[in-house]
């Protein structure tokens, strides 16, 4: 399932000669699983150790590789509620609108905060165990914060990605 998710933008890097076929191949390994062995992705790739180390090095250096993670079920540690909250940001409160996102992602449960365009300044997605920790998520902290206007909360009832169910129980 990971491995569907990002190979469009493979595809993309390699249409748009950012990557070269062998790199190509290395970052499909990759996203399998980031614990693969240069010696696993030479024999998947036929290409000698060297060559992958090389190519692998090559891809870090251009920040195509920015890091090797661990993705975690959210589901299964007890955090089963995802929620996009929509934020504005109240000008006359805070130097700017960086600065204000930064101290949200600083928050308990907050997975990532975008500076959007629209009716409202962020989105916040956050990951949660209960609807009432969400409620005092957003009226205890994330409301406190200095340049923080009103909100409007989405809690995902089901996500998809690639035609599959992603997150599920």
């Amino acid at each position: 399932m990971k491995a569907n998710n990002e190979m469009w933008i493979i595809k993309h890097m390699l249409n748009n000669g950012i990557i070269n076929g062998i790199e190509s191949i290395i970052l499909k390994e990759l996203i399998v699983n980031s614990r693969s062995s240069v010696s696993l992705i030479a024999n998947e790739s036929n290409v000698s150790r060297p060559t992958v180390y090389e190519r692998i090095k090559s891809l870090e250096n251009r920040n195509i590789i920015d890091k090797y993670t661990t993705e975690i079920n959210y589901n299964n540690s007890g955090l089963p509620l995802t929620a996009f909250i929509q934020v504005a940001f109240n000008p006359g409160e805070a130097a700017d609108q960086k600065t204000v996102a930064i101290e949200i992602s600083k928050l308990e449960y907050v997975n990532k905060v975008h500076i959007i365009t629209g009716n409202y300044d962020f989105l916040v997605e956050i990951a949660i165990d209960h609807m009432s920790n969400l409620a005092d998520t957003i009226i205890d902290n994330l409301r406190s914060i200095k340049g923080v206007g009103n909100t409007v909360s989405n809690v995902s009832f089901k996500s998809y990605k690639d035609g599959i169910e992603i997150n599920s129980k």
